[in-house]
C-alpha cells in the first residue's frame, strides 16, 4: 500500500498520514482481489473503488476519533470573566 500512499500524498498532503495499510490489512482478501480482477480485465476501476473506499472508511474513523479525543480532553472554564473570581472565591 505504500506506492498508493505515496501517490495520493502527492496529490494531498494530508493523505500521508491516513492509515489505509490498516483498513486494507482488515479487508485483505477484497484487496487482492480486486488487484487480480484489475490485472484480468486490465481495468483498473474495481480496484480504484475498493482503495478509494478504504479511503474513505479511513478518513471517517479518523474524524470519529478526533471527535471523541477533543471531548475526553474538553477543559471546562470558568463561568466568570475573571478566571481569578472563580478560583479564590471572590
Amino acid at each position: 500500500m505504500m506506492w498508493q500512499t505515496l501517490i495520493l500524498s502527492q496529490w494531498q498532503a494530508l493523505l500521508a498520514y491516513l492509515p489505509a495499510e490498516t483498513v486494507i490489512k482488515h479487508r485483505q482478501a477484497d484487496y487482492y482481489q480486486g488487484l487480480g480482477e484489475a490485472e484480468t480485465s486490465s481495468n483498473c476501476s474495481a480496484f480504484i473503488e475498493f482503495l478509494l473506499e478504504a479511503i474513505q472508511q479511513n478518513l471517517q474513523e479518523a474524524i470519529a476519533n478526533q471527535a471523541s479525543e477533543s471531548e475526553k480532553t474538553r477543559v471546562k472554564t470558568p463561568t466568570s470573566p475573571n478566571p481569578f473570581v472563580c478560583y479564590f472565591n471572590l
